[in-house]
């Protein structure tokens, strides 16, 4: 049977799924980053496939969290997208951090090895007061990276959110209301409630 939908269940449920999309998330980019260490074409050609296995296992991990939700929960279309907003939100957050973490203490030398290799590269290129500049941007970089990070993973969780919360709970245009509604009922107090627990929760 399933659970009434609440704001706070959602939100609830959400953190707990949005560590384990972390936690799966961070362990394909550290297997990512081991096969790019490798070196060689071998190790370009595994960098490349475990790039694409992750984009693949990520997507499949997050329709199955979004599933449960809608297995598990009294939800119609917009609650249930919400919900993988909500997911999306709590494991860009982790993983953000992860990046930084990662920048700053796991491998802290990295900083000094890009700077490096960008002067070798751009040294043709670049006039000194450029190098001057990017050298005096790289203290900068675990900012970037952490907001960077934050937004490229946000914005495919929404992407999908959306995607996986259209298949699960089909809509259709209404020609009475000239807008979407779910089929059915679609869970359509759901969504208000959900509304209504949101402003609540705001105010």
């Amino acid at each position: 049977m399933k659970k009434e939908f609440s704001s706070g269940l959602s939100w609830n449920m959400a953190a707990v799924t949005g560590l384990i999309m972390a936690c799966v998330t961070v362990a394909l980019l550290l297997l990512t980053n081991l096969s790019a260490g490798m070196g060689g074409m071998g190790g370009s050609v595994l960098s490349m496939l475990m790039s694409l296995v992750k984009i693949v296992v990520c997507v499949i991990v997050f329709r199955l969290i979004v599933k449960h939700f809608y297995d598990n929960v009294e939800n119609g279309y917009a609650s249930l997208q919400r919900y993988g907003m909500k997911v999306a939100l709590f494991s860009s957050v982790l993983v953000a951090a992860w990046s930084v973490v990662d920048m700053l203490l796991i491998h802290p030398g990295m900083l000094e090895d890009t700077v490096a290799q960008l002067e070798e590269q751009m040294s043709g290129m670049l006039d000194s007061n450029s190098m001057a500049a990017i050298e005096k941007m790289m203290p900068k970089m675990p900012v970037i990276s952490f907001f960077s990070n934050l937004i490229y993973c946000f914005i495919w969780g929404w992407i999908l959110a959306t995607i996986f919360a259209r298949q699960f709970c089909p809509i259709h245009f209404n020609p009475f209301t000239g807008g979407d509604n779910p089929l059915g009922d679609g869970g359509k107090n759901n969504d208000s409630r959900d509304d209504a627990d949101d402003q609540s929760g705001e105010a």
